[in-house]
């Protein structure tokens, strides 16, 4: 296996492995261990559709300590999840466009989406720090902003692993033709 697809793997093994330790096992911060501490009120940042209201009824609902769980979530664990997943999804879209079309540069421009994405998340995580953080205060413009912000970054982190399936199906592809030629 070249070095760099080891790399790529390695990226990959560890946001997903992230991704699956912070779902479903339970330690502090995780969200199994949010939920509970919060009285079952999902983060914010768990609720892709949602407005005004909704965003409002989430802080509401999660109390002070799930609003505290919450701040210290997004400046511990969601300030390093969001580099890793986008690095690892950046490296395979890239990896994906050189094998699915020689080294396209206009295909290599779809890894911008894992960028795009990370940036998403990342205003997500500051609409979200201040209106819980300035809690009983009401912002409504960042309230209005912080669901069509975590709307966008599912879509821009879903186009991203769409985008990597598909390269790397279309190289699987060409490379099947080439040998059946």
């Amino acid at each position: 296996m070249p070095k760099r697809d080891t790399k790529l793997v390695a990226l990959l093994a560890c946001s997903l492995g992230a991704y699956l330790a912070m779902n479903l096992l339970y330690f502090p911060l995780s969200v199994p261990w949010m939920l509970q501490h919060s009285g079952g009120v999902p983060p914010l940042d768990m609720v892709p559709h949602r407005d005004i209201l909704k965003t409002y009824d989430i802080v509401d609902g999660l109390r002070a300590s799930g609003r505290r769980n919450h701040i210290l979530f997004i400046w511990t664990i969601d300030l390093v999840l969001p580099l890793l997943f986008g690095w690892s999804l950046y490296a395979a879209i890239d990896a994906g466009a050189k094998r699915a079309f020689e080294g396209s540069r206009s295909a290599s421009l779809w890894r911008w989406f894992a960028v795009a994405a990370v940036t998403c998340d990342y205003l997500e995580n500051i609409c979200n720090t201040i209106l819980l953080a300035n809690y009983p205060a009401r912002f409504p413009t960042l309230a209005s902003l912080s669901g069509p912000l975590t709307m966008t970054k599912f879509i821009l982190y879903g186009a991203s692993v769409l985008l990597t399936i598909w390269m790397f199906s279309v190289a699987l592809l060409k490379g099947h033709i080439q040998r059946w030629q």
